[in-house]
């Protein structure tokens, strides 16, 4: 008999617990160059952020650590940091962290950027492996990211162009020389261009640099680089905003690194939101879960989500922020549309928040969780608000219930709409939810595993 109890015990305290949760409490992995580094106090997840423990990771690095003020010196850079302070220093400059320092069981945590920002190091955070893969870099790659730095710097400031002689030192004079726009060798904006005001450069983030050999073209370090390209003149909303992959080839002239060329490796599309590899275990936990929690099946909620949810949402942003309701037709559709909101839904700020998205015309919503019963429906919803184009993510929470009607004997209307949040990227996401973008890559390749089955 108590070998039962306890079974029973293990299977509710199983149950209580949602998926992402358990994950989120396996323990992180921190390498250096392949080479696994052991801690006395582990890395920690911190309001999304990764926060490590410095001496070690610093050491490692043949980087002196002096804790209190925390002072670590490698080479000719001295880092400088307070505890609970977001601005560190390098060498006397600021540089701002996204969480502060944090002290725990003795030991010095930083965000894993800080190691960045302050040694030169790739730093790469694989959430589904809770993995941080710190590799070092040479002088030489440091020189090349410098110099495409310098680039964005320039590219960033331009309103209608700058002069040719500006961009030397940091292009070729082939790359110059090869005119502007996206037929030149590295982009440039035309001089003088008129009405391009306020177009800027966003979200930096420098992928890799890789040593080229056996180049035709003189390339000797490439550096891949991620950013936002801003442009609040685009008419067409959803080319605004677009996230970019691009690949810097550097060659040497008159004894410094400069740019030659660019090659575009990715626009971000639908298609890249991560495939999380799925275990037969994880599919089964999975379909577990939603079977307890839910009267519908999944291919039965997602196929109330495409036939209701998603089109009646989509449509009902649309028509109110782009759509002619001027004609008596227009007019009529959006009486009809605004039916399936209750008037709890239409006086909420989860309706004026829904409203107010930066949207493509065709966005789109996916259920990622949900809880329901025969006649109620809630769920949160992860909505792509520029499909076809680039990722812009953004999160919500709805209810919908199944109520007699006149008409057609039943239907769906919303009942709740609320904690409608949007952000830049789905790095973005990742950093300020990972449990949401966690629960994201899994139910898209839940949802992917089923379909192929």
């Amino acid at each position: 008999m108590r070998k039962y109890v306890v079974i029973l015990w293990v299977m509710v305290l199983f149950l209580a617990f949602p998926l992402g949760n358990a994950m989120a409490e396996q323990a992180i992995t921190v390498t250096l160059d392949g080479e696994k580094l052991n801690f006395d106090v582990s890395p920690v997840l911190d309001n999304g952020r990764v926060l490590v423990p410095l001496r070690v990771i610093f050491e490692s690095m043949d980087a002196s650590v002096d804790c209190g003020t925390v002072t670590a010196i490698r080479g000719n850079d001295t880092v400088k940091l307070t505890v609970g302070n977001k601005t560190a220093y390098k060498s006397g400059a600021p540089v701002e962290l996204d969480v502060s320092a944090k002290v725990v069981n003795g030991r010095t945590l930083v965000p894993v950027r800080f190691v960045s920002e302050t040694l030169g190091a790739e730093v790469d955070w694989d959430a589904q492996s809770r993995v941080v893969r710190i590799n070092q870099r040479s002088e030489l790659e440091l020189e090349a990211i410098e110099q495409v730095k310098k680039y964005f710097s320039l590219l960033d400031k331009v309103v209608g162009g700058l002069a040719d002689e500006e961009w030397e030192g940091v292009l070729s004079q082939a790359a110059i020389n090869s005119g502007y726009g996206i037929d030149a060798r590295v982009f440039k904006p035309m001089p003088g261009l008129v009405g391009s005001s306020g177009r800027s450069i966003s979200n930096v983030e420098i992928v890799k640099a890789d040593y080229v050999t056996g180049s035709y073209d003189g390339t000797f370090i490439s550096v891949t680089a991620r950013y936002v390209y801003n442009d609040p003149t685009e008419p067409d909303a959803s080319r605004r905003m677009i996230q970019y992959e691009k690949k810097y080839n550097l060659i040497w002239e008159n004894g410094r690194l400069v740019i030659d060329g660019e090659q575009t490796q990715a626009v971000r599309n639908t298609d890249d939101i991560p495939f999380a590899t799925l275990s037969d275990n994880d599919i089964e936990q999975i379909a577990q879960q939603w079977q307890q929690d839910n009267y519908y099946n999944y291919n039965e909620l997602l196929a109330i989500n495409n036939s209701f949810i998603s089109p009646t949402l989509s449509e009902t942003l649309g028509i109110t922020k782009w759509g002619n309701t001027s004609t008596a037709s227009g007019q009529d559709r959006l009486k009809q549309l605004l039916s399936y909101f209750s008037p709890t839904v239409q006086e909420s700020k989860g309706w004026q928040d829904f409203l107010n998205l930066e949207a493509k015309r065709d966005l789109t919503f996916t259920v990622i969780r949900a809880t329901s019963t025969q006649n109620n429906i809630s769920a949160v919803l992860f909505v792509e608000l520029f499909p076809g184009f680039n990722v812009i993510p953004a999160v919500m929470e709805v209810e919908i219930q199944n109520q007699p009607d006149k008409s057609n004997g039943t239907k769906w209307f919303f009942t709740r709409i609320e904690k409608v949040r949007s952000y830049d990227n789905l790095a973005e996401l990742e950093r300020e939810e990972p449990q949401i973008y966690e629960m994201l890559l899994r139910m898209n390749s839940y949802r992917q595993t089923l379909t192929n089955q």
